[in-house]
């Protein structure tokens, strides 16, 4: 049995551990990102591949941050799905969020979730997950970003704005942005917080990413532009490279040796 100095220091190499993983995620944050997120809604007949064939593809093509978006399966399903895409975010270092269930992150030890102004609320969550994890919110119009409270903010690693332009991965009736809304919310998030991550997303390709990335975010997020893309690794790094020109910026070191 270790005795109680050993404990101790046990857990605090772990505190040191967990610190660093989210420094880490944060610095990624930081920079700017491609995003993606896999739609697994297999009632959507026009998908070209199916989650698991898509994580691998982005895991390979730049991809800096994965989000699982389950929809119409079963829990059990979700559950095995979402363990096997973990998995491949882990063997790449890629930070591995989950969309809306708080409870599959736990379940599979998930990085961080990504909400809805619908789901349960930002300071609820936190306190279910810890300060160790990601977590990301979705804003949809100038009221949201207008009505958001800065200690909302405060807890959070990143916000989401959608929907920039139509998309069919989206099915909420709300109409998209355009970007000159979309430049108006970054400016009223700015003002609130400087130091928050802003990702922008609905409808992103590689025809119109440059456009975005000029309203002021450093971050984009793409469903179809790679899910439904004839190879989606490729893709994955024609959108990485857009970013990184537009931007100016350095590949993140974030990678496996």
């Amino acid at each position: 049995m270790p005795n109680k100095l050993d404990f101790i220091k046990y857990c605090s190499l772990v505190l040191v551990y967990m610190r660093d993983k989210l420094n880490k995620y944060i610095n990624t944050l930081a920079d700017g990102i491609l995003y993606v997120a896999i739609n697994n809604d297999y009632s959507n007949q026009n998908i070209r591949h199916k989650s698991l064939a898509v994580a691998s593809a982005v895991a390979m093509g730049g991809c800096d941050i994965l989000q699982y978006r389950a929809r119409n399966i079963s829990y059990h399903k979700m559950l095995n799905e979402a363990k096997s895409i973990g998995k491949i975010c882990a063997e790449n270092n890629i930070p591995f969020l989950i969309n809306n269930h708080i409870d599959l992150a736990l379940d599979v030890q998930a990085d961080g979730v990504h909400l809805s102004l619908q789901d349960v609320s930002v300071k609820h969550t936190r306190a279910i997950l810890g300060a160790d994890k990601l977590i990301g919110l979705t804003l949809r119009s100038v009221s949201d970003a207008q009505n958001i409270e800065i200690s909302t903010l405060e807890m959070l690693d990143y916000i989401s704005i959608a929907n920039v332009f139509a998309t069919q991965s989206d099915r909420t009736s709300v109409l998209p942005i355009g970007l000159k809304k979309l430049a108006d919310m970054v400016a009223i998030i700015k003002e609130k917080t400087s130091n928050l991550t802003i990702v922008a997303i609905g409808g992103i390709d590689e025809t119109n990413m440059v456009q975005v990335l000029a309203c002021g975010v450093k971050a984009v997020s793409v469903i179809g532009a790679v899910s439904q893309a004839q190879k989606p690794a490729a893709a994955c790094k024609r959108l990485k490279k857009i970013i990184l020109k537009t931007l100016k910026a350095k590949p993140l070191k974030t990678r496996r040796a």
